[in-house]
């Protein structure tokens, strides 16, 4: 359940510490280890994570022994901050929100986090979250309400599995 990894994210906090606190609002940067799989017969690298954040970071190119070239791609889990965006006059939680929420249940309401100012357009939110509609309307929803059970409900959500699949083809056109 997400809300029980949300407390657990935070369980170590100590609301006090301003450091403390901005290790789980705005971690560093840290390794981590990606499962991956090879299917030789298809060509293909699979990697995988229970993490949305999973991306391709890059790509290279070049001699890797001589007369060998290789190509291919860097993966690697982006890190993701509690992040504010200003629009419209409103303050919106753009990522973060398992944080939050997990820091407001156990009574935190000031916490580090980046804040941003955006003018018209598109807040760069994932998809699934709240639309326009919702958080620059009448009566948008705030973190507390997710902790009210008259307007909130614990509802079970499959775990996100992200996959990146890198495939080598060789194609021979007829001309």
């Amino acid at each position: 359940m997400a809300s029980q990894q949300a407390a657990d994210r935070v369980a170590d906090v100590d609301p006090e510490d301003l450091v403390s606190l901005a290790e789980v609002t705005l971690p560093p940067p840290s390794a981590t280890q990606l499962p991956t799989q090879l299917d030789t017969i298809r060509n293909v690298w699979i990697i995988t994570a229970a993490n949305p954040n999973l991306r391709i970071t890059g790509q290279f190119n070049g001699e890797v022994q001589p007369g060998v070239l290789g190509f291919g791609f860097t993966v690697g889990i982006l890190p993701s901050f509690l992040q504010v965006a200003r629009h419209h006059g409103r303050y919106v939680l753009r990522d973060g929100y398992h944080r939050a929420y997990g820091l407001l249940a156990r009574g935190i309401t000031h916490t580090p986090a980046f804040v941003r100012d955006f003018g018209v357009g598109d807040l760069g939110t994932a998809a699934g979250l709240f639309g326009t509609d919702v958080y620059l309307g009448e009566r948008p929803p705030s973190l507390s309400d997710f902790l009210d059970d008259e307007v909130a409900a614990d509802v079970d959500v499959p775990v996100v599995q992200k996959m990146v699949v890198v495939q080598g083809m060789e194609l021979t056109p007829l001309a």
